[in-house]
């Protein structure tokens, strides 16, 4: 079994290797984020992105506010916590 999950926009390499350590395939995997139905909302000078197919939701991406950039890093992160069986984070 085999999960790959991509954490951020990018290219990074995924080796599959048997029990021996000997490589069985090696490639490139390329994360990208939605290409259409994105939707950027500027408050003043604090921009905020959203991926609005079929509904939407926030996309973390670099550039926009550091609060809501940072509150979508921690959803996400306390997400994965959880998806792995650790503890929730505390509540600020």
């Amino acid at each position: 079994m085999l999960v790959l999950t991509g954490k951020g926009y990018g290219v990074t390499n995924l080796v599959v290797l048997d029990r021996a350590g000997n490589v069985l395939m090696e490639r490139s995997v390329e994360v990208k984020g939605p290409r259409t139905d994105v939707v950027v909302m500027y408050r003043g000078i604090e921009r905020e992105t959203y991926s609005c197919a079929p509904m939407c939701q926030r996309q973390i991406v670099i550039g926009d506010s550091a609060v809501f950039f940072d509150t979508g890093i921690q959803q996400a992160t306390g997400r994965n916590g959880i998806a792995t069986g650790a503890p929730p984070p505390a509540a600020k």
